[in-house]
């Protein structure tokens, strides 16, 4: 038997001010939802609590990490920057949704918007997609960054499968960033393909924190977006 009822949820967000008077009225949003599926039928192993790691622990986490660099790691970012994480992502984009009708910052001032929702690669992508980046100088200039770091880039149209779709819709820049099928740094394309099937459960109750996860990807996919990030703050969209 289960019963049902209404909960309220509710987004959490962050501002860091720019350090520059004029370019600080301007914002860049990073985003990531904290929801995942809760409770469902137990797996095999007995296991019925969907914890969420890659989807999507591990981008909020890359964007908290996003954040200390950009206050710890060098100059300070020109422009304000907002730590978006949403929540009902799963049930259809509802907090990214909710924010775009109830901004917190205006949308004719924020520059951009980065969404991390990828799950979490186990090594070192050399590929990516720039979701929503086929159109968009946002995309172009995405997809520059990363050629300049070696990685070999493609790019799509902006659908509704995460949270920066919301403000793609509403006319501000956005772009998914998502690591690439091609193999890992280091990696053949068998042994790529051994370790996506060793660590990639997606939406099943084994995505999971475990002990010895190999870091290095998601360290890579953190980086390529803080890249990005500092590109836009550095030169807008010119």
């Amino acid at each position: 038997a289960v019963t049902r009822r209404a909960m309220e949820g509710r987004n959490v967000a962050c501002l860091l001010p720019g350090a520059v008077a004029g370019a600080r009225d301007s914002a860049i949003v990073l985003t990531a939802h904290f929801d995942h599926l809760g409770i469902g039928l137990p797996d095999a192993r007995g296991d019925s609590i969907y914890n969420g790691f890659s989807d999507n622990a591990a981008g909020v986490a890359m964007i908290l990490a996003i954040a200390r660099a950009l206050v710890h790691g060098g100059p300070p970012p020109r422009h304000s920057v907002i730590l978006l994480f949403p929540t009902g992502e799963e049930l259809g984009l509802l907090g990214s949704d909710y924010y775009v009708a109830h901004p917190l910052w205006p949308l004719e001032r924020t520059l951009g918007a980065i969404a991390l929702d990828a799950g979490a690669p186990p090594a070192p992508p050399t590929s990516w997609r720039i979701a929503g980046g086929d159109t968009s100088r946002f995309g172009a200039r995405a997809v520059a960054v990363g050629r300049a770091q070696g990685g070999s880039i493609a790019t799509s149209p902006a659908t509704p499968n995460t949270d920066y779709y919301p403000f793609a819709r509403r006319g501000v820049p956005a772009i998914f960033i998502v690591p690439g099928p091609a193999p890992y740094e280091g990696f053949t394309a068998d042994s790529s393909a051994a370790l996506r099937r060793r660590w990639d459960h997606y939406h099943d109750a084994a995505d999971e924190w475990a002990d010895d996860f190999p870091f290095a990807g998601l360290q890579r996919y953190a980086g390529y977006a803080l890249l990005v990030l500092r590109a836009l703050d550095r030169r807008g969209l010119r």
